[in-house]
């Protein structure tokens, strides 16, 4: 027999994955714009990974609250060094991205 707590047990597990699964595509959003990047700046994105920094609330322009997403990535210019770059998502959109100060060879 299932019971109330055995109920919002299993609903704590979906909301669980759920969460997890919503996240994994802002993941994917912020590897395709840094890609995108990286390309513009004729660097390498290195290891096609991105590290998740933090989530925190945010405002967006209208004054609504919003999740503001940190990600971090690794390029290099020559596969000598390697390089912090960082995208932030607000909101699911991508709304800045930047790479550190780094050399340029030619």
């Amino acid at each position: 027999m299932i019971d109330l707590g055995d109920l919002f047990i299993v609903f704590l597990l979906f909301i669980a994955i759920a969460l997890l699964w919503h996240n994994a595509s802002f993941k994917e959003q912020a590897l395709r714009a840094a890609k995108a990047h990286c390309e513009k700046y004729d660097v390498q994105l290195l290891d096609e990974s991105m590290v998740i920094k933090g989530v925190w609330p945010q405002r967006n322009r209208r004054g609504h609250m919003v999740l503001r997403r940190r990600y971090e990535f690794e390029f290099s210019t020559t596969g000598n060094h390697r390089y912090r770059g960082e995208v932030i998502l607000l909101a699911g959109q991508t709304a800045h991205i930047q790479l550190a100060p780094h050399t340029i060879d030619f």
